[in-house]
């Protein structure tokens, strides 16, 4: 991840791992549109999907986050509304 003056880290649960698989997924496909100025890695680990932001101001870290959760909630609905597995 780039360096930048301002991070934050984000910690989401999820009911399961593969739901926090597919989530992670879904987070990793679009980049950052100001990908110079701030940057975002998403991993997870068992059941939890691990975001750290950066940004060089803290309005693009702002709106990054707030995308990100915003994300992370559209995911995880889809796949409740959707979902045909044993959320296992």
């Amino acid at each position: 991840m780039a360096q930048h003056k301002y991070k934050t880290t984000v910690d989401i649960p999820f009911p399961s791992e593969r739901l926090a698989t597919i989530a992670c997924n879904t987070l990793r496909v679009d980049k950052e549109p100001n990908a110079s100025r701030c940057s975002r890695s998403v991993s997870v680990e068992g059941s939890t999907v691990h975001i750290a932001i950066s940004a060089d101001e803290l309005k693009l870290l702002r709106v990054s986050v707030n995308w990100t959760l915003d994300m992370a909630l559209l995911s995880l609905e889809t796949m409740q509304a959707f979902d045909q597995g044993d959320n296992a």
